[in-house]
């Protein structure tokens, strides 16, 4: 039953006449619902802004439960035994930790915090697994105590849990993290400290290994497969020890579509440094226009070559293996957008520069000198003449670096105070990732949409 104190009532605020301009070089692929709410019920986002102020973050979580179902179906088809943890570190929001939970499926935890707020939500603690190079003890007595599963970083850590288990008779579960060798990572045993790691789980009973993690960055599935290959010597070894794996864990960095494919390479392949205002072309971007969905790319590394004679889903099925994936930005697709008002666009520049209400901590892509490569939605509040134009946007505080866009997207009018800029598909890390009370502002409203009994969104403060 939702907490109806919490329910969002905008019937008292005054709405305006809205119209929504589609954003036109990298338009973001968007959920129904979402684009019914966004231009054809605009006005509803109108009065929430006056309401609760901007920046504003609208958290979806009916699409993380269609991301869940999706890749369960690809387990499904391929008859393995898959376990999928929410990386919870991609987003703050409490109802999509609570969604996780309730479509019953595990959650990866970085922090004692996150496995606290995980457990108050009633999940099962066997059902949390914690990664991290860098676990207290607290923490790691905490996650021995419930019989949550640790993904152990080093040998160092390894040694840190026999200390702490010494003389009791409780038993601590583990995974051991290998760094494969394309990985320049701090994270994870290469292949001799992985093997001195296995011999001391072997000596101690206390040690309840349940298999092998690794963890990738970027999202290229032959370096997963690469990886894949690698730790087969390492269960050989683990099963002349007499060691059972039951688990392999490959970690996140399932893509997700962000753009539609041919709008993202067009684009990437005609930008110039007349693009940016800055004059800079970032030299990395994520890869908004994905090739693959996540669903399609879990597939595909279950039908990759694993031996001689057997897919990685044949291979792992033989030795009855759960397969752990540990997806955070794609069970997050579609389930967050973030809107900015404007407070005023200066044209004393080349290019006019958008001021927003709200800074680069809302959407902090720039920090990470990258771009968000999707551009925004625009809601006319008020009637103005068509001006097709170039522009870029910029927070409101006094820190000269507080960009959002160094990038100059193009807008059919240009936009004047009190209209709406919307990005879509903001929940994975961008949003609140590094969002703060800087000069004193409060953190950002945050809030959910559930569908009501004619087709449309009633919202509700997303707290604990």
């Amino acid at each position: 039953m939702v907490d109806q104190t919490s329910l969002v009532d905008i019937s008292t605020v005054t709405l305006l006449s809205a119209k929504t301009i589609a954003p036109i070089e990298l338009p973001p692929i968007m959920d129904p619902l979402i684009h019914q709410l966004c231009f054809a019920n605009n006005e509803q986002l109108v009065g929430l802004i006056k309401r609760y102020g901007s920046p504003l973050n609208l958290v979806f979580p009916h699409t993380m439960k269609q991301n869940i179902l999706k890749l369960k179906a690809v387990f499904q088809e391929h008859h393995v035994k898959g376990c999928i943890l929410y990386g919870v570190k991609v987003n703050q929001s409490n109802i999509l930790l609570k969604t996780a939970i309730e479509e019953n499926i595990g959650v990866d935890v970085s922090s004692l915090h996150e496995w606290k707020d995980a457990y108050q939500y009633g999940i099962s603690p066997e059902k949390l697994c914690a990664t991290g190079p860098a676990k207290t003890d607290d923490f790691l007595w905490q996650l021995i105590l419930y019989q949550s599963l640790i993904v152990v970083d080093s040998l160092e850590e390894l040694h840190d849990i026999l200390r702490l288990l010494g003389s009791h008779s409780r038993k601590a579960r583990i995974l051991l993290r290998y760094q494969p060798h394309s990985s320049h990572s701090r994270f994870g045993m290469k292949y001799p400290a992985f093997v001195s790691a296995l011999k001391l789980v072997k000596q101690h009973n206390q040690l309840q290994w349940q298999g092998i993690h690794f963890h990738l960055g970027g999202y290229t599935l032959t370096s997963r497969v690469q990886a894949f290959h690698e730790i087969l010597p390492l269960i050989e070894l683990s099963q002349q020890l007499g060691l059972n794996i039951q688990t392999i864990d490959i970690g996140g960095g399932l893509p997700i579509q962000y753009v539609p494919t041919e709008h993202y390479q067009t684009w990437i392949n005609n930008q110039t440094t007349e693009t940016y205002q800055n004059h800079c072309i970032p030299a990395d971007f994520y890869p908004y226009g994905s090739e693959q969905s996540a669903e399609q790319w879990l597939n595909a590394l279950l039908t990759s070559q694993c031996t001689d004679n057997e897919t990685i889903a044949q291979y792992i099925n033989r030795l009855n293996i759960t397969l752990t994936i540990e997806p955070g930005r794609s069970l997050v697709d579609q389930s967050a957008i973030t809107l900015f008002r404007v407070v005023r666009t200066c044209q004393q520049s080349k290019h006019p520069i958008i001021f927003v209400e709200g800074s680069s901590f809302s959407a902090c892509e720039t920090w990470f000198n990258s771009e968000f490569l999707i551009d925004p939605f625009h809601i006319v509040t008020k009637h103005a003449k068509q001006q097709p134009i170039r522009a870029w946007i910029a927070g409101h505080s006094c820190l000269e670096d507080d960009v959002i866009t160094h990038r100059l997207i193009s807008f059919n009018n240009l936009p004047q105070a009190g209209d709406l800029l919307g990005f879509v598909n903001t929940a994975g890390y961008q949003m609140d990732l590094l969002e703060n009370q800087f000069h004193r502002h409060p953190i950002p409203c945050r809030l959910y949409a559930q569908e009501n009994n004619v087709g449309q969104f009633i919202f509700f403060k997303d707290t604990k």
